[in-house]
């Protein structure tokens, strides 16, 4: 039989620390000491009923919330990686493709919150055969503890495992040639041309800013990237390649650009303005492009898959 904390009971008022475990754990901490300069043996039950309520905060509060922001980490991810392979290929037929990898340094911590996440019912979350590896649940629980504890934390001027789920990975970029790796955008950055450096950017700049959209959950408004100076430096496919992974993101490019590019925003814009000034009069001319201008502007890039 499952026991809950009766706080009235036992003369707790609890009132908003039921719905935020940080307040909660200063609660707790200062119960048990306060239990401890008493005389314990006589609160056992009520101590009892306390873990419990904790374990069970401990759940709803972090390892659930925590898990299903993975996993939908992981699900967004790899729905990128599906996109980018529709896209043409990029310069020296390259493609992207997103990748995160557990640090080392939150391993234990990270599977204690998995396991927590999807723990049945009724178990025994700080038992050490929920986890057969050997691995003391404790020792979690004291990194949980003190990274609760952090000032820089609790101020919000450092990012924790407790507040962003992303601090459980490390992020890259693969550089896949005919279908293998050949190199990670972290060893690239340093070396290589200016287009090598700026291509995974737009790729990346792209999934931010489709994620802050809510994008890939359905969300509303126009959706709008501007781009200065945009795709500056890259040559023609790879411009067309990121711009054909922006769009399908559902992003709308408005870009400016100097006039010596204009065939290349040419193979991708819909609609191009060119602006000139004599003295003080400005001159706009709009241009309106159709499909068949596209084909023909990209039909002089053998790799590129035609629209």
């Amino acid at each position: 039989m499952t026991t809950t904390l009766d706080h009235h009971r036992h003369n707790a008022t609890l009132g908003e620390l039921r719905d935020d475990w940080e307040k909660a754990l200063v609660w707790s901490r200062d119960e048990a000491q306060w239990l401890q300069e008493t005389d314990l043996v006589r609160y056992a039950e009520q101590a009892e009923d306390a873990l419990k309520a904790a374990r069970e905060s401990f759940k709803r509060d972090i390892a659930f919330k925590l898990q299903d922001q993975m996993k939908k980490m992981e699900s967004n991810l790899r729905q990128l990686n599906r996109l980018l392979e529709t896209c043409p290929p990029f310069s020296q037929n390259e493609r992207y493709a997103f990748t995160w990898e557990s640090r080392e340094q939150h391993r234990g911590l990270r599977q204690f919150i998995e396991r927590a996440g999807r723990d049945e019912e009724g178990a025994d979350l700080f038992s050490l055969d929920l986890y057969g590896d050997g691995q003391s649940p404790s020792d979690a629980m004291a990194e949980l503890e003190a990274l609760a504890q952090d000032p820089s934390i609790a101020a919000g001027s450092a990012p924790s495992v407790l507040t962003d789920y992303r601090e459980f990975y490390s992020f890259d970029l693969n550089i896949k040639q005919d279908g293998r790796v050949v190199d990670k955008l972290s060893n690239r950055t340093g070396s290589g041309s200016g287009g090598e450096h700026r291509t995974p950017f737009y790729v990346i700049a792209g999934a931010a800013l489709a994620s802050a959209y809510q994008l890939e959950d359905g969300g509303g408004g126009a959706g709008l990237m501007l781009l200065d100076e945009a795709f500056y430096s890259m040559d023609e496919q790879n411009a067309l390649a990121a711009a054909r992974f922006l769009n399908t993101l559902g992003l709308q490019l408005l870009m400016a650009g100097p006039g010596t590019d204009e065939s290349k925003l040419a193979t991708f814009s819909e609609t191009l303005y060119e602006i000139g000034r004599f003295d003080f009069d400005i001159y706009l001319e709009r241009i309106h492009l159709k499909d068949a201008a596209h084909k023909l502007l990209i039909s002089d890039m053998p790799s590129c898959v035609k629209p």
